[in-house]
């Protein structure tokens, strides 16, 4: 099992056609040697805050895409390298902070970043900010 692991982190680790299914198959769940790894991809549906409300732990944050557009964006632990994260239209992803209380994370949007961190326990969502004309980060509320 140990050797299957290798050879799978070798292929999502490689820029190759392998890398891409692996990461599709995986839902971008392989640790590619970036440090942030998506714990969680999930599709949006009337459930989901009564999930969150009741997983959503202080170790834990989540990012929703209520857009019609794929986001990128790049996040970091502490003093950590960024990684590359992309959400599908519809989905939510879920992240773990590890021994960490927060993650960075950074958005671009004509080359003009915005950077925020994300505090554990929290749920958050990336959407169009229409008065700055970039895609900006909002904390949702869980009641």
């Amino acid at each position: 099992m140990k050797y299957l692991f290798t050879i799978l982190a070798f292929f999502a680790s490689s820029s190759s056609i392998w890398g891409q299914t692996l990461e599709k198959f995986f839902g971008g769940g392989l640790d590619r040697g970036d440090g942030v790894i998506c714990a969680e991809n999930r599709d949006l549906s009337k459930q989901e805050d009564l999930y969150y409300k009741n997983t959503l732990t202080p170790k834990k944050v989540v990012i929703t895409n209520n857009n019609n557009k794929k986001i990128f964006f790049q996040l970091a632990y502490p003093a950590g390298a960024w990684s590359v994260h992309e959400i599908e239209p519809g989905y939510v992803h879920t992240y773990n902070l590890l021994s960490f209380d927060r993650i960075n994370i950074k958005i671009r949007t004509n080359g003009k970043d915005v950077e925020y961190y994300l505090t554990g326990g929290e749920r958050y969502e990336i959407k169009w900010n229409a008065t700055k004309s970039i895609w900006d980060l909002y904390n949702i509320s869980i009641d």
